[in-house]
């Protein structure tokens, strides 16, 4: 039941936003653990296809990018902080 809510959550997510530069896009085979924190000013935040981001991961992208390819795993309270036109790019099947 959970897995489902958390489906449902994310595939909320991925429809909210995502116009030219601000914005944040989850495919929806995304998992989202608990206390995960995308926070963005100008910029956006891509995450594909059967990416997990696991409990307490903080990203922070101002002016600028974050892609993460697919089956990616994020792990416990990563941070990923992207600033000023930067951008990281992070490739298919990347374990962090």
């Amino acid at each position: 039941m959970i897995q489902r809510l958390i489906h449902f959550l994310v595939h909320k997510i991925k429809i909210t936003r995502l116009n030219g530069k601000t914005g944040i896009k989850l495919d929806s085979s995304c998992i989202l653990g608990s206390n995960v924190k995308i926070h963005i000013k100008n910029g956006h935040f891509i995450a594909g296809n059967r990416t997990s981001l696991y409990h307490g991961i903080e990203a922070t992208v101002e002016d600028s990018s974050v892609h993460i390819g697919n089956h990616c795993q994020i792990k416990k309270e990563a941070e990923i902080s992207c600033k000023n036109q930067g951008q990281i790019v992070l490739g298919n099947e990347v374990a962090i």
